[in-house]
This record gives structure tokens, C-alpha cells and sequence, in this order.
């Protein structure tokens, strides 16, 4: 657990750089749909979290709206950048800096409001969902503010010649004349940031989701899908985007045919193009389950026409990712350890820690023992830093 002003290891989270905040900042969809937010829910006097703070734009125009006090929460060092500019703009002593995990975040009072943009294309993001539920009930006061309030999930089926060629084209050409269908199947078990344009869609969108952040109690969501079509088309996949409920102001959509946002749309993609004609039935039921910090995705697809079966596909990105042998064997429950060159070196700059030994002692203790891997203090020295930040 952590208190204000305290340095926890920011080693959990994708780390953006300055030039990508700055992108989110540009975009006017999403800046002014934040800005009417916090203009509808912060209000004179109140306190104000922000989880996933970054250069802490949003925490300075909290406190200009009037909070009494705003905890922005970040665990990069880009809070650095928020630091810099509370200063710059006055705002120190009422903006609360914390580097770290709002779940590791213990303060004295509870917040009216709690503000987040945590996520990437689609808002089931690595661990987006445990720490808004968290935030919500132990540092939120009854009935207060949540921005957003509520993200709703939708699905179509897509034509998409081109996302399905950027996925797979290199591993369908024959000019080497091998046998590519391994990785093939590989890349066709993820699913990756697109974007289309609503005469893509060939079905009605659906309403696959709906994360209400103010009731919500479970990280995973799964729902089933049908559409019967009307017109022919090409289908290479399922795609699928968000429309948020930032507060009584309203929010925003990523949805095809909309104004261009960053978040671009998912893009599922099927094993092969499968054509539709009117009346077929396409069936699908897309699954996502949170493991350790990210999320697992499944989609299963079944198609039938006038004349039976066209298509039955079983997809998930736990095929997606290539897993050698070895690295399998050392995940069973059988395997003997032992440490390699790197965890010696861990071990032992840890052990010293422990003991609260100064840095540059330690280093000058981890080149005697280990000279065939530091032969300059100084990169002994870089190497004790390194450790000490992640874990001290």
C-alpha cells in the first residue's frame, strides 16, 4: 500500500511517451468531450482522483475548475511532467502527486470524483477494469462522480479486404513455394487496431457489452451475437469499438463512419473471407476474460446458408502468441529451477537491498563477485540502479 508522496515501481502498465500524450491532446473529439466532463462533475471545493495521470493535464484543469484538492495517480515517470507543470501554473499545493497504483493508494479522505482514460482501442485493457472497481469502492464517497461513467461495447460483421491483408498477406504469397499455414494461423488468432467505414459494416451493429463503472463488480464479459443478412457481401472478420458515457455532458464514439479518434476500432479477423449471401445466419459469440494483467479474447463463429454449413470458426489469442517448448516446461508444476547468470546477479543486488546497503557499495560488491560481467564499475552501478527502481 501506498500513501501520497510515495514511489512505488512502475513496472506494470504500457508506458506512453510525451509525443503520444500530446497526439490524445490534439485530437478534438475526445479533449473537448473530457473537458465537458470535468466542467459537469467538478465542483468548488470537492476532491478530485485521477488514476493514469501522465503529464496531468486533466488533474491541472480539475483543480482550475475549482477542486480543493486533486491526487493525480501515475506510475511512468512522465508524472515528472505533471509536476513541472503544476508548478508552472500554481498549482502545487492543491494538486497531490503520487507515483504508483491507485490499488496500492491509501488516503485520509474519501473523493467526490474519479477521472480515468485508461483505455488502449477497446476499454477491456489490461487491468483498466480492477482498478476503477477499487478506486470506486474504497476511495470514492457514496454517490460520487465517475468519469466515465459508462463504456457500451458494440460488434459487426466487416468487409475488410484490407485489415485482413495487413494481418495476413505475407503469410499466404507462394513465390518462396513453402508452406506458410503455421503462422498463418497464428496471426489470425489476434486481433489488432483497424479501421472502417460504415458501409464496411454488412450487419446492424449489436450491443455486445455494457461496463457500467459505477455498479460494475466483474473484470470478464461474454455475450452471444446473431444476425440474419440481407445483402451479399465478403466477410474477413468481426469488428468491434466503444461509446462512452463520460457524464451528464455526454461522452463520445469510435464507431466506423464517426469522426476519426485515435482509438481506431478491434478488428477479430476470421481464418479466411467467407461470402454471405441474403439470408444466412452468422452466429458469434466473443468472450473476454481478464488473466493476470491483460485479457484474453475468444471468438467463436458459425455460419449457415440455404444449403448447410459455409463456416465454423473457434478463435482465441491464447493461439495467437507463439510458445516454445522450453518456456512451456518451465511453467509445469514438475520443473526444477535453477538461477541463470542474470538471476544470480538479481539475487544478489536484492539480498543487498534488503539490508538497506547503499548503491554504489553494492555495486562495488557486485563487480568483485561477478568481473566477468562488470568490468567498469560504472556499468555495475547502472545495473544496481536499475534493479533498485523496479523493486525498492
Amino acid at each position: 500500500m501506498i500513501s501520497a508522496g510515495a514511489v512505488p515501481r512502475p513496472d506494470r502498465v504500457a508506458v506512453y511517451s510525451l509525443a503520444a500524450y500530446g497526439a490524445m491532446l490534439a485530437e478534438p473529439v475526445r479533449r473537448q468531450a473530457y473537458v465537458d466532463a470535468l466542467e459537469a462533475s467538478v465542483r468548488p471545493g470537492c476532491v478530485v482522483l485521477e488514476i493514469g495521470t501522465g503529464p496531468g493535464v486533466f488533474a491541472l484543469l480539475a483543480a482550475r475548475l475549482g477542486a480543493r484538492k486533486v491526487y493525480a495517480v501515475e506510475p511512468a515517470d512522465s508524472i515528472e511532467v505533471a509536476r513541472q507543470l503544476a508548478a508552472v501554473h500554481g498549482l502545487a499545493n492543491r494538486i497531490e502527486l503520487v507515483q504508483g497504483y491507485s490499488t496500492e493508494l491509501e488516503l485520509l479522505e474519501r473523493v467526490d470524483v474519479i477521472v480515468s482514460d485508461l483505455r488502449g482501442v477497446l476499454p477491456l485493457a489490461f487491468r483498466h477494469l480492477p482498478s476503477i472497481i477499487d478506486a470506486r469502492q474504497r476511495l470514492l464517497v457514496p454517490g460520487g462522480e465517475l468519469v466515465p461513467r459508462q463504456d457500451t461495447l458494440w460488434a459487426c460483421v466487416v468487409e475488410a479486404e484490407k485489415a485482413w491483408d495487413d494481418l495476413t498477406l505475407g503469410w499466404r504469397q507462394e513465390c518462396l513455394g513453402l508452406d506458410l499455414d503455421v503462422p498463418l494461423g497464428i496471426v489470425t488468432n489476434t486481433w489488432t487496431k483497424a479501421r472502417f467505414a460504415e458501409d464496411q459494416c454488412l450487419v446492424e451493429p449489436r450491443c455486445w457489452a455494457t461496463l457500467d463503472y459505477r455498479t460494475i463488480e466483474t473484470t470478464d464479459a461474454a455475450a452471444d451475437l446473431a444476425w440474419e443478412l440481407e445483402s451479399p457481401g465478403r466477410a474477413h472478420g468481426l469488428a468491434v469499438w466503444f461509446e462512452t458515457t463520460l457524464s451528464a455532458a455526454g461522452g463520445f464514439s469510435n464507431a466506423p463512419g464517426g469522426p476519426e479518434l485515435i482509438y481506431g476500432q478491434g478488428f477479430f479477423p476470421f481464418p479466411r473471407p467467407v461470402d454471405l449471401e441474403p439470408g444466412d445466419l452468422l452466429k458469434a459469440r466473443i468472450e473476454a476474460k481478464l488473466v493476470a494483467d491483460d485479457y484474453v479474447w475468444r471468438w467463436s463463429t458459425s455460419i449457415e446458408g440455404a444449403a448447410g454449413s459455409k463456416a465454423r470458426f473457434e478463435q482465441s489469442t491464447f493461439h495467437g502468441t507463439p510458445l516454445s517448448l522450453a518456456k512451456l516446461r518451465k511453467r509445469a508444476a514438475s520443473y526444477l529451477p535453477r538461477l541463470d547468470a542474470e538471476g544470480r546477479v538479481l539475487l544478489f543486488i536484492l539480498a543487498r537491498l534488503e539490508r538497506r546497503t547503499p548503491l554504489g557499495e553494492i555495486a562495488g560488491e557486485l563487480q568483485e563477485s561477478f568481473p566477468e560481467r562488470f568490468e567498469r564499475r560504472r556499468d555495475a552501478l547502472a545495473r544496481v540502479a536499475e534493479v533498485a527502481e523496479k523493486y525498492a
